[in-house]
């Protein structure tokens, strides 16, 4: 098989263009666990905001429903910040033996008011303080 120079740069540019490097801001973090989002995942529409968020455990993995440890998981939460609502649009955890489970997109279309002094009240706030990059 023969693959032109050519080819390999676009291919790698390609590549580059669409890879997503990551950027955690720590919301909390302490030794029971953290709140991270991810600023570079971050999507804004009008009044709607979507980023990433990372949850983690401190030093203790929590034990899932099927048995296994969760060292973390990844959520993707949309955020009306007029509305001052929330839903889950995509979920991963990953475990401690390696391996992952991706919820895939979430079908969940109502949103939920976001209660005050909450974990996702952080959450929304940072989020909806965000600027268009």
């Amino acid at each position: 098989m023969c693959i032109s120079v050519k080819s390999s740069a676009a291919f790698l540019m390609f590549v580059a263009a669409n890879s997503h490097a990551s950027n955690w801001v720590p919301l909390m973090n302490d030794s029971s666990g953290g709140m991270f989002v991810d600023t570079q995942s971050l999507r804004i529409t009008g009044d709607i905001r979507v980023a990433w968020i990372k949850g983690t455990f401190g030093p203790t993995p929590l034990p899932a429903k099927d048995g296994k440890l969760m060292s973390y998981f990844l959520i993707k939460v949309a955020f009306n910040c007029a509305q001052e609502s929330s839903k889950p649009e995509a979920m991963v955890r990953y475990f401690e033996d390696g391996s992952q489970e991706n919820s895939g997109e979430l079908k969940q279309t109502t949103w939920h008011p976001v209660p005050p002094d909450s974990t996702d009240e952080k959450q929304m706030k940072f989020v909806c303080s965000q600027a268009k990059p």
